[in-house]
């Protein structure tokens, strides 16, 4: 069994590794956001010298090349509708690495932050093509209404306005007897905003 003196060196030989392999001069110890792989960090500490050093880099230029989401793209953000009515168009959120790649199978959550609106699947992970679709939102009260989402370290708000509801636009027939336009027909459609947001 090795010393305390030369566990003492191998700790220091891999901490030096890591400080390479990160491109750190600034490493007082283990990072605690190193991602769990037990097996492989223990398959490093128990390497022997010899091998430790290669094996340290290699774990964590393996973490450090790990695609993380950059990007955010918000579709459907700033859109009105009647107080207590879903917002009539949908809300997508697009995921994407720092070189624009879409990001696949990756949770986005979504949270109503103003207006006291409802909203549905506010927790999904992202497809294929880095894209999750809002269930709904119904908007609450009159005025502004925000939605934040939030993937990893990134996070944008999605903006909302929830307007009267004129009685005339109840629903039923006008003065004459002609059809009135519902209050659902006085929502109006959103726009596609792309949002760039870097940790």
């Amino acid at each position: 069994m090795a010393s305390n003196k030369g566990v003492s060196q191998v700790v220091a030989e891999v901490l030096q590794a890591l400080q390479q392999a990160r491109g750190t001069q600034n490493l007082p110890g283990v990072p605690s956001n190193v991602p769990a792989d037990a097996m492989t960090m223990r398959d490093v500490l128990q390497s022997g010298p010899k091998k430790i050093l290669p094996l340290a880099r290699q774990y964590f230029q393996r973490w450090t090349n790990t695609p993380r989401p950059a990007q955010l793209t918000i579709v459907g953000d700033d859109q009105r509708a009647p107080t207590g009515r879903p917002v009539p168009n949908p809300i997508s959120v697009r995921v994407m690495d720092t070189a624009g790649n879409p990001m696949g199978n990756v949770w986005v959550r979504f949270d109503v932050v103003k207006g006291a609106g409802t909203i549905t699947g506010d927790k999904q992970r992202t497809d294929a093509t880095g894209t999750v679709v809002l269930g709904s939102w119904t908007l609450g009260e009159v005025g502004p209404n925000l939605a934040a989402v939030s993937v990893a370290s990134l996070s944008a708000v999605i903006k909302a306005t929830a307007t009267v509801i004129p009685p005339r636009l109840a629903g039923g027939t006008g003065p004459t007897g002609s059809a009135t336009p519902t209050a659902a027909a006085a929502a109006t459609s959103g726009s596609s905003t792309p949002v760039l947001t870097t940790p």
